[in-house]
């Protein structure tokens, strides 16, 4: 039994909402961890006092499993949005929040391997102990957990802006989150800098000035305890490199497969011919199976597009003046949106609409050069001119 378009769309508009909610807790778990570090420009104690509040909350019980199951969801989505994409020549920032997504678990895993480690070890490892770490025993696990929470972040805000840009009278909250995104990881940055400056300071000096001051500024506040790890630490450190290899290894592994599948997929759908013309003059003809929207992407045909084809701001909506083949009709998630921008039964969107074989004559609705902000409440979309 095969699936309708529109139960189809129904998956599509179940992955949407899954995108937006994993992504925010994955944001959320990024910006604490950053926030945590920002403290680090006053001293390690800081970051140690506040990191149960901020790191710390999502190592607890069921956070932990809420996040790793986030983490898992939006790799799955990553995955699907590229064997489902026609084309991969996309806007710089589509391949930007791509490649950082399908990143985040191949640069996450010896990270949260190594913390596991750590715990089997020692307990509750502290800040101080942390920073040691990646300042002295193993400066490339830093190097890695800056580039990861970087991916995260990256990924995230480009998202999230993304969103932000397909709400109506968004642009002075925009203005502010704009210096946000670049000011919190900068400072996070030198946080983290100044932590280890502040514990190489430490190893360097002599033990009997540190004891004579009591640990001054840099006293670590965990407590003074022993603990015996149940398995010889050797084991315990071998056992989680192989884990994070394992998963470094698994999630590369997917992504080769997902693109052999999308290419055998491509191939398997080529052969019918479309030819699209605009009111504005142009005609392009191509093979068919990619959407409207990336049909005009492929051919260097301007097209409005704020959400970048996710469905949700209809900018890129189109009139079909006339077509060769029946067009489907729009499933739930194409429907939702043009319910919402009132729009008349010709009227379809071109990042989901898939043209049929023959001819397609289509009058795009809104300018390729709009962006929010520029026109008033009343008239919310400018249209394209046509073509005298």
């Amino acid at each position: 039994m095969t699936a309708t378009p529109a139960s189809r769309t129904n998956w599509a508009l179940i992955g949407r909402r899954l995108r937006v909610t994993t992504g925010l807790i994955m944001l959320a778990y990024v910006t604490s961890h950053l926030l945590n570090l920002v403290l680090g420009l006053h001293s390690v104690r800081w970051v140690e006092l506040a990191q149960p509040l901020l790191s710390g909350f999502w190592s607890r019980f069921p956070v932990s499993y809420i996040l790793l199951l986030a983490l898992i969801i939006h790799f799955g989505l990553a995955l699907n949005s590229l064997y489902r994409r026609e084309t991969l020549r996309i806007p710089n920032y589509d391949k930007v929040q791509l490649l950082m997504g399908l990143a985040v678990i191949p640069l996450l895993a010896p990270h949260v391997f190594g913390i596991i480690a750590t715990k089997d070890i020692l307990g509750q490892a502290s800040y101080r102990f942390i920073l040691e770490v990646f300042w002295i025993q193993d400066p490339v696990a830093g190097l890695r957990q800056v580039l990861v929470l970087g991916a995260v972040w990256i990924h995230g805000c480009i998202g999230l802006f993304t969103w932000i840009r397909t709400v109506q009278n968004s642009e002075p909250v925009a203005k502010w989150l704009y210096p946000l995104a670049v000011a919190i990881p900068v400072m996070a940055l030198l946080g983290y800098v100044e932590g280890g400056r502040q514990v190489l300071i430490e190893n360097l000096e002599p033990r009997s000035v540190s004891a004579s001051q009591g640990g001054g500024r840099y006293a670590s506040s965990a407590p003074k305890k022993v603990f015996v790890p149940a398995r010889p630490p050797q084991e315990i450190i071998k056992q989680s490199k192989r884990a994070g290899n394992w998963v470094i290894l698994g999630s590369l592994g997917l992504m080769l497969l997902t693109l052999i599948a999308r290419s055998i997929r491509i191939f398997r759908n080529k052969g019918h011919m479309v030819e699209i013309h605009y009111s504005t003059g142009e005609i392009i003809e191509a093979e068919s199976g990619p959407t409207l929207l990336d049909l005009s992407r492929l051919n260097y045909i301007p097209h409005a597009n704020i959400c970048r084809g996710r469905g949700r701001c209809g900018t890129c909506r189109v009139r079909i003046l006339s077509s060769d083949t029946p067009l489907a009709r729009p499933a739930p998630l194409e429907q939702n949106t043009l319910d919402r921008l009132e729009a008349e039964s010709d009227v379809r969107l071109a990042c989901q609409l898939v043209p049929g074989a023959g001819k397609l004559v289509i009058e795009q609705l809104v300018s390729p050069a709009y962006s929010p902000g520029e026109t008033d409440a009343e008239d919310k979309f400018p249209v394209a001119e046509p073509a005298q």
